[in-house]
């Protein structure tokens, strides 16, 4: 992502690089004339160069006197805030959008909940050991069970479902007996909403307690469109077009591949098997029990059963791939899947997931619940990588290094990658958000993760903390300066919305006040509380609510305090960063010889004011309880302040003791001086370094 450089005149988190400077190496251009030149042509050339050095030295100076104005000029000018006054947030009217269908009216009932899906795929790819008729050529045959369990009497059941040509014989519908016998329930009809997503089985009534079977089989395509199962081509090292199948379900597309309860809160358990040609291997989130032949050409590959888990997670790779394995520290087999040529460049990532899947294990206090945890190169990906549980698959530049062709930089980022999916394995598959109005509980917490989990890996190497500062950090308060950011935690009203929430607020900003909030508890709280959290929630779905929750029982057993020196409350201080946009902008001025009074009003870097309505949010009216740590006079300590949301700080500070804001960059606002603070700072450098 590009963000614009930031305010000169604001300190935050790191050295503000200047983007818009470089450097240039002249070279002089050099006489011809012969060494045998006359003393007249010297002394003449002797002279012209004199007055061109003169009048070089005074463009010089000239120029010296211009930046020297434009620097102050840039220090001491009034900082872009939130004015009240000029700025009218009401100014443009928020119009709602009523183009295509609401979120809400693409929400599934609550009235049967998913407990298991049974799924065999018959994948028909071309080019391998099975013949195949040219009209069966990237499809694949499904034969799907769903056991469910009614929570609300009803006589339909509702399924997300998106471009499957279905027919009434395609359905049959079964419920347990009290005896623990199966009986056929009536089929009466079938009902496709193809704007709403949806297939709607019209049975005879269904009783609260009941378990039903929902037996399906149809065809479904293999697509083209990097989302749902879709294929990928690719070259062999002899010239040959070789194709694989994937999924790729998050955040709504496993409704592409099987009619489910696509929502990240109807968690099940999946039992996957998977009919494929000879000369392919078939993958899915639980390791293969066991691979037949079952006729000429083909072969059935069967899996563990998953933990209970989200639709988006579900995972299928068929393709002609090789592997590189090994077996962690915790007994889990790691496995690095890509195309045969390039295999070898699969050891770093094997390397780098098998020192923090074990890492993560003691970090999160709960060992990873499967065996096994494969990880593959995708010739076509649309993201960078997905935590699909058990099965990550990864952009082939996200995961393959090779040491002969790529620098560190390449390699800093697999390692940070293949970190930040498997934080995702707790952070997002054992525990999910309701919702994707919260997805910044999974990608937020992978953000902050990733950067720790980098260090691991590299032994501390790649100073992840600094990288983290300088890309997660500024890229936040960049993206979260604009009038078009939104809450960490919102409302989704339509559908577009969801894809709209993988942006750098959930992701960066996230990972930023996440950061902040481990700051100010201190990381070992910060830890215990996670455990609390995870345990309380694992296999299961969580709101940002549960997690201050977790978080308040570490602060209360370490009596951490808050503002207005009251223990505290993180719900309360929280809930400030999480539900409106922005960030603050922490301005110091020196009231008298004895005190210095620190301020907070809302940072913008734009006059624009095209917020829409639902992220205004007016009842917190863009004040924040901020934690303010700092360091005063020459010690490198960094004490932690509060400035309460409703009132400004005064500290006593000596007129002769300069002091620095947010030098750690633990908060997320950025800082100002006024024109004598910042003459004070660089008087207060100029003197430490004489």
């Amino acid at each position: 992502m590009l963000s614009e450089s930031p305010d000169p005149l604001l300190i935050s988190s790191s050295p503000i690089p200047d983007y818009g400077s470089t450097e240039r190496n002249n070279e002089m251009g050099r006489s011809s004339k012969p060494l045998s030149a006359s003393n007249s042509s010297l002394s003449f050339a002797f002279s012209f160069g004199m007055r061109r050095i003169i009048l070089i030295v005074a463009l010089v100076l000239l120029l010296a006197v211009v930046l020297s104005s434009l620097i102050t000029y840039l220090i001491t000018r009034p900082p872009r805030a939130f004015n009240p006054e000029t700025d009218r947030e009401d100014s443009i009217p928020d119009v709602p959008d009523s183009s295509g269908p609401s979120a809400e009216s693409l929400r599934l009932p609550k009235t049967l909940f998913p407990d298991n899906y049974r799924i065999q795929l018959k994948v028909h790819l071309p080019g391998y050991g099975a013949t195949l008729s040219k009209e069966r050529n990237l499809t694949a045959d499904v034969d799907l069970t769903i056991k469910m369990i009614v929570k609300e009497a009803t006589n339909e059941i509702v399924l997300n479902s998106k471009e499957f040509n279905f027919t009434d014989d395609s359905f049959a519908i079964e419920k347990k007996t009290r005896e623990g016998h199966l009986a056929t329930l009536n089929f009466i009809g079938l009902k496709v909403e193809k704007e709403l997503e949806k297939v709607i089985v019209h049975t005879e009534g269904l009783t609260v307690g009941e378990t039903i079977y929902l037996k399906v089989k149809y065809t479904a395509r293999i697509l083209d469109i990097l989302g749902g199962l879709y294929a990928s081509s690719y070259k062999d090292e002899a010239g040959n077009t070789k194709i694989m199948a994937m999924t790729q379900m998050e955040p709504t597309d496993a409704r592409r591949m099987v009619p489910c309860f696509d929502e990240p809160s109807f968690k099940a358990t999946w039992d996957v098997s998977v009919e494929h040609p000879v000369g392919t291997i078939a993958l899915s989130n639980g390791m293969e029990t066991g691979i037949i032949p079952t006729s000429s050409g083909w072969q059935l590959t069967t899996f563990k059963q998953t933990p209970k888990m989200s639709s988006y997670l579900l995972a299928v790779v068929v393709g002609d791939l090789s592997k590189t394995e090994t077996t962690n520290s915790n007994g889990v087999l790691i496995r690095v899947w890509a195309r045969h040529e390039t295999v070898e460049d699969t050891r770093y990532a094997l390397e780098a997931g098998s020192k923090v899947l074990a890492h993560y294990d003691h970090y999160f206090g709960i060992k990873f619940p499967l065996e096994k945890m494969d990880m593959v190169a995708c010739p076509d990906f649309s993201a960078g990588a997905m935590e699909n549980w058990g099965l990550v698959t990864y952009r082939e530049t996200d995961l393959l290094y090779n040491s002969e062709t790529y620098g560190m930089g390449e390699k800093q980022r697999v390692a940070t990658v293949v970190a930040h999916e498997l934080a995702h394995q707790w952070f997002g598959n054992l525990v999910t958000m309701e919702w994707w109005g919260d997805l910044w509980l999974n990608e937020g917490f992978a953000t902050l993760v990733e950067y720790d989990g980098t260090d691991f890996i590299s032994d501390k190497n790649y100073h992840m903390e600094e990288e983290f500062v300088r890309d997660a950090l500024e890229g936040a308060l960049a993206a979260d300066s604009l009038p078009t950011s939104q809450p960490l935690s919102f409302k989704i009203d339509k559908s577009i919305e969801v894809n709209e929430a993988f942006n750098p607020i959930s992701y960066d900003k996230g990972g930023s006040v996440l950061r902040m909030i481990r700051s100010v508890l201190g990381p070992a709280v910060f830890q215990e509380g996670l455990k609390v959290y995870l345990q309380k929630h694992s296999y299961a779905n969580a709101a940002a609510a549960d997690l201050w929750a977790a978080l308040q029982v570490a602060a209360d057993r370490h009596n951490i305090m808050g503002p207005r020196n009251s223990p505290l409350n993180l719900h309360h201080f929280a809930s400030q960063w999480t539900t409106q946009m922005g960030f603050p902008l922490v301005s110091s001025r020196r009231v008298n010889g004895t005190f210095v009074e620190f301020s907070q009003q809302r940072y913008k870097s734009t006059n624009a004011t095209q917020e829409r309505l639902k992220y205004r949010t007016p009842q917190l009216g863009f004040k924040w309880d901020i934690p303010l740590w700092m360091t005063r006079g020459s010690g490198d300590v960094s004490e932690l302040f509060w400035i309460d949301r409703d009132q400004p700080l005064l500290l006593p500070i000596p007129e002769n003791q300069f002091f620095v804001m947010n030098i750690d960059s633990y908060g997320f606002y950025r800082t100002h001086y006024g024109e004598e603070g910042w003459k004070r700072m660089g008087t207060a450098l100029a003197d430490d370094h004489k």
